[in-house]
């Protein structure tokens, strides 16, 4: 194996590590699969994953790459996560999560169809109150819309900020979410 192999396999153990530790707790590292690559993590019914750690940064292939693999998994989403060099084991929910513009859109118009047919068990109380609108603002403050020339346009945000963007839209394990709950 490679130097930069190695570092490749350590990110996708991160996190997996991290996916199991939140609400996906049958997530793995995939098996290379060739020519129809599915992505890097599988245990996520409707996702796929595709983890990077590089010094040198290539998001528009790696955006390409991580679409093509959302089709090859037949995946409602694709999420791009990049390992920021100093980033170590113990902030893996400050990786980077990139997902498509247009994808992204769609998932938060599936959540505000579920709030509007009150399908909103994964909003707590105070965030039922003050609408769908605020409710996101308050989930991630710090959401990036970018459309720079010659890359797609992509949503940029933590990993651990995603993770609750997914788990807002309707995936993950229940009963995690069931025993978070309660």
């Amino acid at each position: 194996m490679t130097r930069s192999k190695d570092k490749g396999t350590a990110a996708e153990s991160l996190v997996v590590k991290y996916l199991q530790s939140t609400y996906w707790p049958h997530a793995e590292r995939r098996a290379l699969s060739g020519g129809l690559d599915k992505g890097d993590i599988t245990g996520t019914p409707g996702l796929a994953w595709e983890v990077k750690a590089a010094k040198t940064l290539c998001v528009p292939a790696w955006l390409r790459e991580t679409e093509t693999e959302r089709i090859n998994a037949k995946a409602d989403h694709a999420i791009l996560v990049i390992k920021p060099v100093g980033v170590g084991s113990k902030n893996v929910g400050e990786f980077y999560a990139l997902m498509d513009f247009d994808l992204f859109g769609k998932m938060m118009d599936s959540m505000r169809e579920s709030y509007i047919k009150g399908e909103c068990w994964y909003f707590d109380t105070t965030i039922r109150k003050t609408g769908i609108a605020q409710a996101m603002r308050i989930v991630s403050p710090r959401l990036e819309y970018l459309a720079i020339a010659r890359y797609p346009k992509f949503v940029l945000t933590s990993l651990d900020r995603m993770v609750r963007f997914l788990l807002l839209a309707g995936y993950g394990s229940n009963d995690k979410r069931e025993k978070d709950q309660a």
